[in-house]
């Protein structure tokens, strides 16, 4: 017997999937198994207490910040019947516009041929679980206290929340606009971070409007601000910008200051951020193949606290 192609295993999978999406006045739309799409009359909670009648489902949807609270609930529905969430970047749509037409939006679910390491599906993790909660926590506009609780229970925050001056608060926020690095690969260089820092805003123009103290007008504008209150979370220099975990300080520095010394220390965050993220994704046990500290931790000092930090949680 011939061995099936990849589309022919792809489309296999697909025809036995229940593919869901929320539209935008909050309905659930279906695209179950090799169906068409269907606007659901019931709720999402009734749709979930059915999904657990049926045995060891397979469901499939995009990771969005507006299917955050589905995602959840979904998962919870499989995991308690046997089944699967999973998971694929909403870049699989052509625009933006695309997501806010289920039916569009389901059918282009069905074309998804990338691997789940560059956006395509992939089983829901604990990882992804941290992050759509932080979603739909920030989404309930709890309070500050609340949300940097949230934030430092995230697994990212285990590899980098040994710089001491971030802020929890920006940092869910951020957490909350990127959703997943895989979302922001480039397929063709997947080993770069040139996508993300660019949907971030991380470029010289937009960053020499912020350091004038020009107000955010588009959102790459108010990406680019936000990671910088990430990390720059005070005007002066900190009394102590020798000590180990104040490397981006240091590299501000190092740049010049000003303009040029806040974008080449947000890029530096991001690019942290980035590679620790995928290593937490990709598991403790192989984590090293992916996020080598050694290559952005510059001094024996800095190298030793940082390993220091993920000992103490977990690393």
């Amino acid at each position: 017997m011939a061995k099936a192609s990849l589309d022919e295993r792809l489309f296999a999978r697909d025809s036995q999937a229940a593919k869901v999406h929320i539209g935008p006045d909050g309905a659930v739309w279906l695209a179950d198994c090799a169906y068409t799409p269907v606007r659901l009359v019931i709720s999402l909670v009734d749709f979930a207490e059915r999904l657990r009648r049926r045995p060891q489902p397979l469901v499939r949807m995009l990771g969005t910040a507006a299917n955050a609270d589905a995602i959840l609930l979904l998962d919870t529905a499989c995991r308690l019947c046997g089944g699967k969430l999973e998971l694929a970047s909403p870049a699989i749509c052509w625009e933006a516009a695309e997501l806010r037409r289920p039916e569009v939006a389901l059918y282009r679910m069905r074309q998804v041929s990338l691997p789940g390491s560059l956006g395509g599906w992939h089983e829901c993790s604990a990882v992804d679980l941290a992050t759509y909660g932080l979603l739909s926590f920030s989404q309930q506009q709890c309070g500050g206290v609340a949300a940097c609780r949230a934030v430092q229970v995230h697994p990212v925050w285990s590899y980098i929340g040994f710089i001491p001056h971030l802020a929890p608060a920006p940092l869910a926020a951020l957490l909350c606009e990127i959703i997943d690095p895989r979302w922001h690969l480039d397929v063709a260089h997947p080993d770069r971070a040139g996508r993300l820092r660019m949907f971030l805003g991380l470029t010289p123009e937009i960053q020499s409007q912020l350091s004038r103290g020009v107000a955010p007008s588009s959102p790459r504008m108010r990406r680019c601000q936000l990671v910088m209150r990430t990390w720059k979370t005070s005007v002066e220099v900190p009394a102590d910008p020798a000590a180990p975990g104040y490397f981006l300080w240091r590299i501000r520095q190092k740049a010049g200051g000003g303009a040029a010394g806040d974008l080449r220390a947000s890029q530096k965050f991001v690019l942290f951020l980035h590679y620790a993220w995928l290593a937490a994704i990709q598991g403790a046990g192989i984590a090293g193949s992916l996020f080598l500290p050694e290559g952005l931790l510059k001094t024996e000092a800095e190298l030793a606290y940082y390993e220091q930090f993920r000992q103490q949680h977990g690393g």
